[in-house]
C-alpha cells in the first residue's frame, strides 16, 4: 500500500523520539505542505485542478503532497497563490 501525506505525517510524529533539530526542520516543511494539501481539499480541487492552476504537472503535485521531495520555494509560492494563500514569516 502506498503511503499518503497523512500517513507520512503520522509516522513523523510517532518517530520523533526526542530528536530536536532534524525533526523540527522536517516538521516545518511538513506543516507547510499539510496546510497546502488541506486547503486544496477544502476548496474541492483535485491534484489535476491544482496542477492546471499552477502550470505544474499533476505528478509534481502528488510528489509534493506525499513528501516525495523537498519542494523549492518558488513551487510553494506558486501553489500557495493558486490556493488563494500567501506566505508569511513570523518570529518564534
Amino acid at each position: 500500500m502506498r503511503k499518503d501525506f497523512f500517513d507520512t505525517w503520522k509516522e513523523l510524529e510517532e518517530n520523533q523520539n526526542g530528536v530536536d533539530k532534524p525533526f523540527s526542520d522536517a516538521e516545518e516543511i511538513t506543516k507547510v505542505i499539510f496546510a497546502l494539501t488541506k486547503r486544496r481539499i477544502e476548496l474541492g480541487y483535485s491534484q489535476r485542478d491544482l496542477a492546471e492552476r499552477t502550470g505544474l504537472k499533476q505528478s509534481a503535485i502528488a510528489r509534493l503532497e506525499s513528501l516525495g521531495s523537498i519542494p523549492r520555494l518558488d513551487t510553494i509560492v506558486r501553489v500557495s497563490r493558486a490556493l488563494g494563500l500567501s506566505l508569511e514569516l513570523s518570529s518564534n
